[in-house]
């Protein structure tokens, strides 16, 4: 739906998107595991690191049953309260480091779609019923939705080609070899993030400014429908 694609060639990509990580992926985890560590500081892996314990225990009757008994029961009473299982198993077992980008991620998906519904019921909802308005609203708000989540793929993937990039430098020249600063400020950090975020939303609601400036645009979220 998002690339336009037919159920056969998405089968097709699937095949070989199997086909090829099969043959690349253990040469990857090998380059990752010389440069560094699975499951050190420098590449915590927090999903390969619980499952591979959970086999561990599993195999050497080592398995904490109490634990598992609470992770059961805290399941069952998250599907009768209807809340999404999986995304609170993710918050616990992540590290802060990495729910924090999730949290700021549905923080600015739910601006985003905030402003994408105002901007659309205060200035294109001339000429149309109520009924059109909502479902325009909705689609405008799936065509953000899609926009966002290619982006948000997109900058994943790069990640992880990064990532592979320097563990091969890393191989490659030695270990501290991409190091540039002994004691690096979190600064620069702190602005790639901000910046980030901020082409995170631009590239959502790029589609709906049309002839609206960034004053205009961030005004929408402070105006009430008349």
């Amino acid at each position: 739906q998002i690339l336009g694609a037919t159920p056969l060639s998405i089968q097709k990509g699937r095949f070989i998107g199997v086909a090829v990580g099969a043959l690349v992926i253990p040469f990857i985890v090998g380059i990752l595991a010389s440069a560094w560590e699975i499951g050190s500081p420098s590449l915590p892996s927090p999903q390969a690191v619980i499952m591979g314990s959970t086999v561990y225990a599993i195999f050497n009757l080592d398995l904490n049953i109490i634990m598992f008994l609470i992770g059961v029961v805290l399941a069952i009473i998250l599907i009768f309260l209807k809340l999404p299982v999986m995304a609170v198993a993710i918050g616990i077992y992540l590290p802060f480091t990495l729910t924090t980008p999730i949290f700021l991620g549905g923080i600015l998906g739910k601006i985003s779609e905030v402003w994408i519904e105002k901007k659309t019921r205060l200035l294109d909802s001339v000429g149309l019923s109520g009924k059109e308005l909502d479902s325009k609203v909705k689609e405008n708000k799936e065509r953000a939705f899609n926009s966002g989540l290619l982006f948000a793929a997109g900058l994943v993937a790069g990640e992880a080609i990064m990532g592979v990039i320097v563990a091969g430098l890393i191989i490659g020249l030695g270990p501290g070899s991409m190091s540039i600063f002994s004691n690096p400020s979190a600064f620069p950090g702190v602005l790639a993030l901000l910046f980030i975020m901020f082409l995170i939303i631009y590239m959502v609601i790029r589609d709906h400014m049309a002839n609206m400036g960034m004053r205009d645009a961030f005004g929408i979220m402070f105006r009430r429908r008349r």
